[in-house]
């Protein structure tokens, strides 16, 4: 009986094994960048993530309380930053690749977040 355990669970790791290698042997898994990720994948990727931000969360306090003082003032920080930055030949900041955003879009931007 023993040995019948042994010799199913000897023959399962192998079959797994060879069925693998015969997956990745004839390019059922694809190797491009940009393929969709399969129900599996996400899953794992998001578990993943949860428990990852679960365990390295801070556990102590946020130092800065959030108001919306402290936000304006992280914002124009932020802004003046961006502002100081050295610029290339064709006008665009150097080291930001985001495309800079109008007045109007930052405003749209920033008022979504109300309420939340």
């Amino acid at each position: 009986m023993f040995r019948g355990l042994i010799t199913g669970i000897v023959l399962t790791i192998a079959a797994a094994l060879v069925g693998s290698y015969l997956v990745l042997q004839t390019g059922l898994i694809p190797a491009n960048a940009d393929a969709k990720p399969g129900p599996i994948e996400i899953w794992a990727a998001h578990t993943s993530l949860d428990a990852t931000l679960d365990r390295e969360a801070p556990t102590r306090p946020n130092p800065a309380a959030m108001t919306d003082a402290n936000l304006i003032d992280g914002i124009k920080s932020i802004y003046a930053t961006l502002r100081d930055m050295p610029r290339d030949g064709t006008g665009h900041r150097v080291g930001v690749r985001c495309r800079e955003r109008s007045q109007s879009e930052s405003s749209a931007i920033g008022n979504r977040g109300r309420g939340r």
